[in-house]
């Protein structure tokens, strides 16, 4: 019999709790990340990235695009995905999209 395998959707929460950031003043000259996980998403930053260059200037998109799920991807993907949030100054996640 074929067995499947169950994801659990649950993160396991972090030792130190770490405060919210403060929010940006403004995108004018940011680095936005995009982290992208679906092309229907992909689709919608490609719009995002129109609209908000000419409305609020920012600086530089970044995408981060894993080739699966990050869980499952191991180490690599995940200190990739560190990198990513080292390198912007804020992002856009859509995990639901």
């Amino acid at each position: 019999m074929p067995t499947i395998e169950l994801l659990d959707p649950i993160g396991h929460a972090p030792e130190q709790r770490r405060g919210l950031i403060h929010p940006l003043e403004g995108l004018e000259g940011k680095r936005l990340g995009l982290r992208i996980q679906w092309a229907s998403f992909d689709k919608f930053c490609n719009r995002l990235e129109k609209d908000l260059s000419a409305q609020h200037h920012v600086g530089q998109f970044v995408r981060f695009m894993p080739q699966g799920r990050v869980a499952k991807l191991g180490r690599e993907t995940a200190q990739e995905l560190k990198r990513f949030a080292t390198e912007v100054d804020a992002a856009v996640v859509g995990l639901a999209a």
